[in-house]
């Protein structure tokens, strides 16, 4: 009997080493996934501002959308085309550029939570290893297995926590973009029946067509 228990406290440490192993490789690969990801996005949103201003200035909602998809690892560039789709549906329907520029932020303001989940991805299991650790590292049965749950278990909470405030400074950044979207389609919002662009529209409850300039009214 106290051989068998011998036994049985021998293969539960060497589980625990392995189980510790495991956890640092999965924890080495998502902070090298974490890390890469962060440094295309950052790059290419980058670029993408300097490829987009011209057609942003001109109204070019097509060759927007074509620039934006050049950048798939563009955090910014996603926001951008979402909102870009829904302008034209809400166009092609002929919708009030009141109600086109709500549909538009409501559109953007979702692709910026779908990327906050998408990033938030596997960052659950990197707290979980953080919390275990120790506990696995006190079953290998020695210093050596206690020192190296814990120093597991500081690393893992420490990148935890730096990929948790990298997202927040991504959702900051794509919340911004969406922000400025929707101040410069509301800038630039254009007249029905004379096409000219007004700072102005539908912002006087006076005027009786929500799409025409404050020329055409007076005209």
């Amino acid at each position: 009997m106290p051989q068998a228990i011998a036994e049985h406290a021998a293969l539960l440490q060497e589980c625990a080493v392995i189980g510790l192993a495991v956890m640092a490789v999965c924890v080495a690969v998502i902070a090298i996934q974490k890390t890469i990801n962060a440094h295309r996005m950052k790059s290419s949103s980058l670029l993408l501002l300097s490829a987009l201003a011209d057609n942003l200035r001109h109204q070019r909602i097509q060759s927007t959308i074509d620039v934006c998809k050049g950048y798939r690892d563009s955090h910014v560039a996603k926001v951008i085309v979402m909102g870009m789709l829904e302008r034209q549906r809400c166009e092609m329907y002929g919708m009030p550029d009141a109600t086109l520029t709500l549909a538009v932020g409501g559109a953007m303001d979702r692709s910026v939570a779908l990327q906050v989940l998408e990033w938030k991805e596997h960052l659950g299991l990197v707290d979980a290893i953080g919390r275990t650790a120790p506990f696995v590292g006190v079953v290998a049965g020695n210093a050596a297995g206690v020192a190296a749950g814990t120093l597991l278990s500081l690393l893992t909470i420490w990148l935890g926590t730096f990929f948790k405030s990298r997202g927040d400074g991504l959702e900051v950044e794509m919340k911004g973009a969406a922000g400025e979207m929707k101040q410069f389609l509301s800038a630039h919002a254009k007249c029905q029946k004379c096409r000219a662009e007004s700072r102005n529209l539908h912002y006087d409850t006076g005027y009786t067509c929500p799409r025409c300039c404050p020329k055409c009214q007076t005209a």
